[in-house]
């Protein structure tokens, strides 16, 4: 049985079109200083489908074939900043926080919920021709300080309570059926008695 989806196959073929792709302006063509449209990727849980790492498969195995062999792209040789989805709860999420301990992975995933923090730089694709305004376009870049993006990956699995997909078994009524609370009769009484 391969430890990958046909599904994550086909996504990382897609990833790896993307992160392909350049951005350039007219200005960065003519110096040949085209720059690749991804510079990180963020996934986003469900990292191993479908029970996570269990106990009786071998870890490091399995991160090879449904991680390393399947998102094996060059493009896609970026950093990953991950957190945990249901799916990786069926199985031990600290093995995944492990891998994250090799400083020559791509896989960055030191804590349940983690904070990352990249700076880019501005670049403005004004494609007017006047020298003049060229210069003074150059000017200002210069000047431009980087821009920060924060990103806080949160482990919502464990914020919620929940840890484990539950079996198909398990989809019962109870499952699907509405959190505690006020009844619905008892919200139609209510409305009717404030009119």
């Amino acid at each position: 049985q391969p430890y990958y989806t046909e599904e994550q196959w086909e996504t990382a073929g897609g990833m790896s079109r993307v992160a392909a792709a350049t951005i350039s302006s007219e200005e960065e063509h003519e110096k040949d200083h085209d720059r690749p449209a991804a510079s990180f990727v963020v996934s986003l849980g469900d990292n191993f489908y479908w029970n996570g790492f269990e106990d009786d498969v071998d870890h490091e195995m399995r991160f090879q074939e449904t991680f390393e062999k399947v998102y094996h792209h060059q493009e896609l040789q970026l950093p990953w900043y991950i957190i945990a989805g249901n799916h990786d709860y069926c199985g031990d999420v600290t093995k995944q926080l492990k891998f994250s301990e090799d400083p020559n992975t791509r896989w960055s995933f030191p804590d349940y919920n983690h904070r990352v923090v990249r700076e880019f730089s501005i670049n403005n694709n004004n494609n007017e021709n006047d020298e003049e305004d060229n210069d003074e376009r150059q000017q200002q870049q210069q000047q431009q300080p980087p821009v920060k993006l924060e990103i806080i990956l949160i482990d919502t699995i464990q914020l919620a309570g929940n840890l484990c997909y539950p079996s198909e078994s398990a989809f019962g009524e109870s499952y699907f059926a509405p959190p505690p609370g006020v009844s619905h009769d008892e919200v139609l009484t209510a409305q009717a008695a404030t009119t």
